[in-house]
């Protein structure tokens, strides 16, 4: 005869806690990773593009 002891539901339910609050804290990871992606890609892209324009007004000097 087993009787669950509040100490048993409680460790449970920090048990549960625990693994969403991982599961949340590796969505937020992942969000920032893709975040910090498309910060660089869009960095990427202004260099690009800065580069392109820089070209452009060199070749209109010529």
């Amino acid at each position: 005869m087993m009787n669950s002891s509040p100490k048993c539901k409680y460790n449970l339910f920090v048990f549960e806690w625990e693994s969403s609050f991982l599961a949340f804290n590796i969505s937020v990871l992942m969000k920032l990773l893709d975040f910090i992606k498309f910060k660089r890609w869009f960095m990427a892209m202004n260099t690009h593009l800065n580069l392109n324009k820089t070209l452009l007004n060199k070749s209109n000097f010529c």
